[in-house]
Formats: structure tokens, sequence, C-alpha cells
């Protein structure tokens, strides 16, 4: 059976983790054989719970499709989105593997604005196959996200994603695609708003900077495009509930610069053309309650308050993401769009707890050397290789995931994808963290790990060395190379048909090798490769021996292609008598290490040093652009492949500002990098 992920920067990461959840994003739309049954919006208006059902089945609840949900005050009153409930049925060999509720609020008569997602937990399945999935506590106030009086509309549909015969397929409720509406009133007193000016200086704090005098906790601020001066904050508590960085390109937008202090945030943040730059200080959300932010690189990030805090879109984080309170939450349906990257060499999580967590996407690249742990920012995986050193290693946590097998087989809410520069012969110790809530009923002392060479359509048991409970950590030795890892239940445990698959780096080609448990109708397996990650195509074919076998069996096939450099990814299309086709991998093989740079100082002065290690020698060029794309500096210089430091120097005649660095290498890479000048 295939199995997919169900729900609740660096172009690599991006590509595999778009390749990870390929049958989720790339599923068709509509599907014969399963569907809802019965669905319900959760509404909490400060009586509890309330359900208001779809047009699926009259269940005596209220409909949702016409509602009039009331009238409320918006600085006494109360009214959460608290989440949804789905029941889906299977039929014809259809496994439903995630639902999800969309849902947008818009005033009415006003322009609608995107869907966002409440991913939906697996509760349980029936003995007739239905299966149940809910959220219950999402906690989203409704009321903070209007920005006046009037009418507003909650919009919502539902929608499911399955798999069939290692076809993704999705399943909708949202009434003949015209969706369910409801609609409320808001009143009372709006929030206080000012407007930056910057009429006389950067600073924040003075009230001649601003149309109604500087922020408060309870006003909104907006910093718009055209002022002379924009603000920065050097140090000091700078508060405000929400802030809004206007702009709608690199070369249209307005720029707020937090380089020491506080920057506390009791609302939204909206930062639309990521003119936000922060070279220090702590960016706080502060609010106790939900907020939703769109990403930029940070320096530091605390999140406290309470509640769930929506990231929007991209985010890095620099120093230190620190948790008091609260969930910072990504999405996982469009993972090159959501995600967190650790991007600082010492970047790192801190103060994670069973009610206050990354929950989605966290990634993060590190040097794993010989006989030293590396906990990689503190994501709660520690690798060890006693072996072989794995080099460069590119790991993605996924929370908030269930990966579900045959029967009633799950995994747990976690899931650690691996992606060494050097992948054999690792002898390699790991230690896996979890937390209780991701144990999704799995009894904690029947927990094991499993690896999967497939992004988890299949799986291997690893097993465990040893466990322990009051910390949370499963430990397994000896294993010899890495790929897709998740927690599950030895005494019911996920399938297994493609048991291995790796592709490993000899000389010039790329030696492939993949072994089956078991194999049923199976014509044979195209070799694809990609140098994208996105776009594959075929190198050749192995054919099965025998169309079905109950024994093990292994394959080899070598890419023997010329001119190859920097990253290969291999991907199996197991192929049956009938025709259809599942897909495993991608397997990744570098040839020539990726250039890498990077500048420092950043911000910087009257010149810059950048750090070079190039594949191939000869002429590099560099160039700044300003925000308006125009050129402001070029140099050319002979390289080397080897180590070494560039100066840039004779910068102080540009202007105050953020540039861009384009890096032209000799082997036809580019690198680009954000810098800001003082």
């Amino acid at each position: 059976m295939v199995t997919t992920c169900t729900s609740q920067n660096d172009s690599t990461l991006v590509r595999w983790l778009g390749t990870l959840l390929l049958l989720l994003l790339t599923s068709s739309t509509a599907w014969a054989g399963s569907g809802f049954f019965k669905n319900f919006v959760v509404l909490n208006n400060g009586r509890g719970n309330l359900y208001y059902d779809t047009e699926l089945q009259n269940t005596g609840n209220p409909d949702f499709q016409g509602a009039n949900l009331g009238s409320f005050d918006r600085n006494s009153g109360q009214l959460l989105l608290n989440g949804a409930e789905a029941n889906t049925f299977e039929n014809n060999g259809d496994d439903v593997q995630a639902t999800r509720m969309y849902y947008r609020l818009y005033r009415q008569g006003g322009a609608p604005g995107g869907f966002q997602s409440i991913e939906l937990e697996f509760r349980g399945r029936q003995s007739n196959g239905d299966e149940k999935w809910d959220v219950l506590t999402a906690n989203l106030d409704l009321l903070a996200r209007t920005n006046g009086n009037g009418t507003y509309v909650l919009e919502v549909y539902f929608e499911g994603s399955g798999v069939n015969g290692g076809n993704g397929y999705n399943v909708y409720d949202s009434r003949s695609s015209q969706n369910y509406r409801a609609t409320f009133a808001v009143t009372g007193a709006t929030p206080v708003s000012t407007t930056w000016t910057g009429a006389v200086s950067a600073e924040w704090f003075n009230n001649s900077n601003w149309t109604n005098g500087v922020p408060t906790a309870d006003t909104d601020a907006l910093i718009p495009v055209g002022p002379v001066n924009f603000p920065t904050i050097l140090s000091g508590v700078a508060v405000v509930r929400n802030l809004t960085v206007a702009g709608t390109d690199p070369t249209s937008r307005a720029v707020l610069r937090l380089e020491g202090g506080e920057l506390r945030v009791f609302g939204n943040f909206a930062n639309p053309a990521s003119g936000y730059e922060q070279g220090g200080g702590v960016f706080v959300l502060a609010r106790s309650g939900d907020q939703q932010l769109d990403g930029d690189v940070f320096f530091d990030m605390r999140v406290e308050g309470g509640g769930v805090k929506t990231l929007t879109n991209q985010a890095s984080i620099i120093g230190t993401l620190t948790f008091t309170n609260g969930i910072l939450q990504t999405a996982v349906n469009n993972p090159s769009v959501f995600n967190l990257t650790l991007l600082g060499a010492t970047a790192s999580i801190v103060g994670e707890t069973e009610t206050s967590f990354v929950l989605g996407v966290v990634q993060v690249r590190r040097t794993v050397g010989l006989a030293v742990a590396q906990d990689f920012g503190n994501i709660g995986f520690e690798l060890t290789t006693f072996g072989q050193a794995a080099g460069q290693t590119l790991v993605v946590r996924l929370t908030g995931l269930t990966y579900s097998g045959a029967g009633t087989s799950r995994s747990v809410q976690r899931q650690f994808n691996l992606v060494p520069d050097n992948n054999t012969n690792l002898n390699a110790t790991l230690v896996f963290r979890y937390l209780d809530r991701e144990l999704n009923a799995i009894p904690e002392n029947d927990l094991v790990l499993f690896q999967s060479a497939n992004s988890g359509q299949s799986w291997g048991l690893i097993g465990k060395d040893s466990q322990q409970t009051t910390t949370n950590t499963v430990t397994k030795s000896g294993v010899d190379r890495l790929t897709f890892l998740t927690l599950g239940d030895q005494n019911n445990p996920l399938p297994v048909t493609l048991t291995d698959f790796v592709a490993t780096r000899v000389g010039a080609d790329a030696l492939l090798r993949w072994a089956t448990s078991q194999e049923l109708n199976s014509a044979g397996f195209e070799v694809q490769v990609s140098t994208d990650g996105r776009t594959f195509r075929s190198l050749g074919t192995v054919a099965s021996p025998s169309p079905t076998s109950q024994l093990a069996r292994t394959y080899e096939f070598v890419d023997r292609e010329t001119a190859k450099f920097g990253l290969r990814y291999y991907r199996l299309r197991q192929v049956d008598l009938d025709g259809k086709a599942t897909l495993f991998g991608p397997q990744v093989v570098s040839f020539g290490s990726v250039a890498t740079a990077a500048a420092y100082p950043n911000p910087f002065n009257s010149s810059l040093r950048i750090l070079l290690q190039p594949t191939r020698g000869g002429q590099l060029t560099a160039r700044l652009l300003d925000m308006q794309g125009r050129e402001v500096f070029r140099r050319t210089a002979l390289v080397e492949p080897t180590a070494q430091e560039l100066p840039l120097d004779a910068l102080d005649r540009l202007p105050q500002g953020t540039y861009l660095l384009h890096l032209n290498l000799p082997d036809g890479q580019q690198i680009r990098e954000k810098l800001v000048k003082q």
C-alpha cells in the first residue's frame, strides 16, 4: 500500500519538500470512490463550541450556509473560529490521507482575498472504513481580523486528499464550487491608527514622525511607501497593534529597521514586499491570542502570549527563535511558500514544550563532522557519525503530519528528512525527540524508528536501541545511511514494499541500488533523473524478473551520462502490468560541490568581504544592485577552486539602504544575497 501524509530556503530545501508532498500537491480534483458525508464548521461566540453543518447531511444542527452569526462588539464580544469536523468514506481501494478546511474573512461587498487552511487531525476509523477528522481548539479570533465596523463574510470549504494505486486525488465539500458563507456584524470603537511620516528623523519614538503619535499596544501603524526617512529602532521597547510595512515589490516598498531593543507586535504583521530589516534586537509576537505574520529574515524572534501565530509565507531566523507561550504555525499544503528556516550558522530554537512549539515545516543545514554530535539548532534530532563524516546535511522537520499504513497503522505526528553530502558508511547514532501530543495514540513504550527511501510511500523498520520516556527520545546506533525518518508502533508497523533505495557517486557516475520485500504484478522500474528536483526525465528501465514475488529482490542501475556537476536527483517509477505507476525517491547525488559564498559584515559600511568556495577556477563577477535593479558596483576577479576571500572596497560612496549582491561563478552558478548598507 502506498502512504502519504495527513495535515493539521535554499532552493534544495523547497525542491525536496515539494517532492515529499507530491501526492498532495499534484492530485486530481475528483474521485468516485471516496468523499465527505458529514462536515461541521465549529465556532465559539462565548458560550462554548457551536457546530454548524454543511449541506451534505441534515444533522439537526444549524446550517452554516446563509447563517447570520450575530452582532459583536469588538471590545467586549467574542467570535472564535475554533476549527472543523470532517467525516469521510472510502470505497474501491481509495485511502483518504488528509483533510482540511479552507477559510477566508472579508468585509461584505469588499475584495475576498486568499484562503487560509486549518489542517484537521485524524481521530479514528470505523469498522466500515469511515474516518473522523477534527480540530476544535484553533482559537482564531475573527473580531481581531476585522478592520472596522460593518458586516463581514466568513467563507469556507472542505478538501480531502487521498491515494488509490499510487495515484493521488482530491475530494471536496464546496457546495458545487460555490463554497459556504455566513455573515456577522462588528460594532464598537475601532482601534486608533497612526501613519509614519518621517517628518523630522528616522526615530520611531519621536511623536513628530507620526500622524497620530507614537504607536501603543492598542494602535494600528502603517509605514507607507514614500517618506525620505524610514523608521529605525536602535534601543528601547517599541509596541504596536497591527503593523503594516507597505509595498508591492522591492522597487516600491517601505522599510522598517530593528537594530536593537524590542519590537512587540500585539496584532498582525503585514510585510508584503519584504521591507522589514533586522540587524539586532528581538521581534516579539506578544498578543495573548492568535496572530498572523508575513515572513522575512528575522534576527531574534520570541513567541509569547499564547494562541496560534500563523506564518503566511517564508521566514528565516539568523539568531534564536524563543518560545515562552504560543504556537508558531506554518502550512504544509504549499511547502515552497510556507516554511521556517534556521538560516544563521548558530541559529536555534529555544523553549519548545508540549504547548509551545513550531507546527509545520522547519528546515536547517549544518555540517556534521566525525564523532561530533550535531543537534541542528535544537530542532529535536541529534546525529553523530562514527564511520564517515556526513558533511553538509540538510534536515527538514515536519510536525502535525501523520503517515498512514494498512488498517490502523499510523506514524507519530513528527518526521525528519535528512539529505547529507555523504550518505555511505556513516555508522551513525540517531536521537529522535518527540512530544507527547504527537504520539497519535501509539503506546509510548512501543515506539520504534522507521525509515523510508521514497518520502513515506513505504517503510523499512530500523528499530531502537534505547528509549527515555522522561525526555521523550528514541535512540538507534549503527545506521549507515540517512533518508526519511519517523516513529511508529512496533506492534502495528507501517507497510514495507520498497525497502531500500540508495544513490551513490562512483567517480563520474552514479550507482543506484534498491530492494523490494515483495512485488505484485510488477513490470519493472523506470529510472528518472532531474537537475532541479522538479522536472524529471528517463534514464533507462530495469525489468522485474517476474511480475510477482514474495521474496526479497535487489536491483542496480548506473548513470553513465557525461558532464555531470552540481546536484542530480534520482527517482524510481515502478510500473505495474496494467500500466499503473508509483514514484519512489528522490535520492540526491552531488557531482562537485555546489559553490558557496557568504558576505560579511552585514550590515556593511565602506567595504565587504566575500568568503568563497568555487567548484572550479576562472573569472568571477560580483555586482551590487539597488532596490530599483540598477547596478551600482561591479568587480571581476580570477578565482581558484579553493576557499578564499574576495574584498569589495570603496563602497562608502553608496547611500544607506538595501542591496542585492549577484555573484556569477566560473562554473555558471549564480549566488544572490541581500545586504544592508549602514
